[in-house]
């Protein structure tokens, strides 16, 4: 038996959903586009899919308190979705990235570390787990979420890991890296989503290199 895709990641990925809600309901019906990621940074054998759709979100209440709480930002913007090619890949394993601006670089500040606290991670947590047991009856989905450390990053980075499994399904393990990387009042959100047998660490330390760089240089957002 195959293990379904639960809705919301069909549509999008869940912690772009859930994790950009403060980027997503301050900006215009019409979301601009970013090149703070792009295809020439991958290696061989990445492609560039159709472009995340805005505003999508899960109904739990930890999902609905986060609604209500964020929407600091001044501008957002999205960049396309990049998927692995290679025919042992999974429908799961994704790179995508978004990129807010917020009022200041202390509101930015407080942001990533409120989005790395318990309360508001309880969302992906939430929506994740929905998501699977919705498409995949009599099934138990559990995700747990533990802070993540880079390697020679400076303390603007800042990452968290979500690890679901769903019952039924004994080889499954998703696993969602979110990687909040801030410079001034802009806050990159990298999204490296990978089925158990897919190791994205190599790539995904050279895209949070690729993607300080451009922070550093201004050129984050592309309209």
């Amino acid at each position: 038996m195959a293990l379904r895709l639960p809705r919301i990641l069909r549509i999008t990925l869940v912690a772009l959903a859930i994790l950009t809600l403060a980027a997503t309901s301050a900006t215009a019906a019409t979301p601009k586009t970013s090149d703070v990621l792009r295809l020439d940074d991958f290696p061989s054998g990445w492609r560039a899919g159709k472009g995340t759709p805005p505003g999508v979100g899960n109904k739990t209440p930890a999902c609905k308190a986060l609604r209500e709480e964020t929407g600091k930002t001044v501008s957002s913007a999205r960049t396309k979705t990049f998927t692995d090619s290679d025919p042992r890949a999974s429908d799961f394993d994704v790179i995508v990235a978004s990129v807010a601006r917020y009022p200041s670089a202390r509101v930015a500040r407080d942001e990533v570390a409120a989005f790395v606290g318990r309360h508001r991670l309880q969302c992906l947590i939430d929506g994740t787990n929905r998501g699977f047991e919705s498409d995949n009856k009599d099934s138990k989905a559990t995700t747990t979420v533990h802070e993540l450390v880079l390697p020679n990053t400076a303390t603007r980075v800042r990452a968290v890991e979500a690890i679901s499994h769903v019952s039924g399904f004994d080889t499954f393990e998703l696993r969602q890296q979110i990687i909040f990387i801030r410079n001034g009042e802009r806050v990159v959100t990298l999204h490296v989503n990978s089925d158990q047998d897919a190791n994205y660490s190599e790539i995904r330390d050279h895209l949070v290199a690729r993607i300080e760089r451009r922070l550093a240089d201004g050129a984050a957002v592309r309209t």
